[in-house]
């Protein structure tokens, strides 16, 4: 049975709409279901590509309403939660983070910290990943830009980046790649799967 390897990504939402992105390791049919605490339950089935992300486009869903999302046709135990807008929003609490390099941070845990302290406290309505592409391994989700042009201008003289058989990538490749394996990275780790 396929695992999830990326998500789920709670994306666009709306007031009665919410996107959830996931990526499988293996091709797969895959149900999502959003269950709110008072209310009928919305699903949605989609066939997956191994190791290619897809999103579920849920409607009908209820102004004001929290969901919990999970998924039937996979191995692995992940939920998320979706919380959809008011009709008439009138303030929103958004919560930008960029970094989680570990090394400057001593035993404390970026991403931990923000599930703990606001979200589930329900104190942030949108949280803003910005990242770029990054050496993950090494520094978490920081924007090391050295790094990523390293990468690309191996591929930009026909080489493979990341100390693989040469030949083959171009920028494309590039570009679609990273970013996902980066996602893959965070996702691993439990803290950043439950903010």
């Amino acid at each position: 049975m396929a695992k999830i390897t990326v998500g789920p990504v709670i994306g666009k939402v709306t007031h009665n709409r919410g996107r959830v992105l996931l990526e499988l390791n293996e091709n797969a049919e895959v149900t999502c279901v959003a269950t709110p605490l008072k209310g009928k339950r919305v699903r949605q089935t989609m066939s997956f590509r191994k190791n290619r992300a897809s999103v579920f486009h849920l409607t009908g869903l209820k102004p004001d309403t929290r969901y919990e999302i999970k998924f039937d046709g996979v191995n692995t135990p992940l939920t998320g939660t979706l919380k959809t807008f008011e009709l008439n929003p009138s303030r929103m609490n958004v919560g930008a983070v960029s970094c989680n390099y570990t090394t400057k941070r001593g035993d404390t845990d970026l991403w931990a910290d923000l599930r703990d302290r606001y979200v589930k406290q329900g104190e942030i309505d949108l949280l803003l990943h910005i990242r770029g592409l990054c050496q993950a391994e090494v520094y978490g989700d920081q924007v090391y830009g050295d790094i990523a042009f390293a990468e690309a201008q191996l591929i930009l003289n026909g080489k493979t980046p990341g100390n693989r058989a040469s030949g083959g990538a171009d920028i494309g490749t590039l570009s679609a790649t990273l970013p996902m394996g980066l996602e893959r990275h965070r996702h691993a780790r439990s803290s950043g799967q439950r903010a």
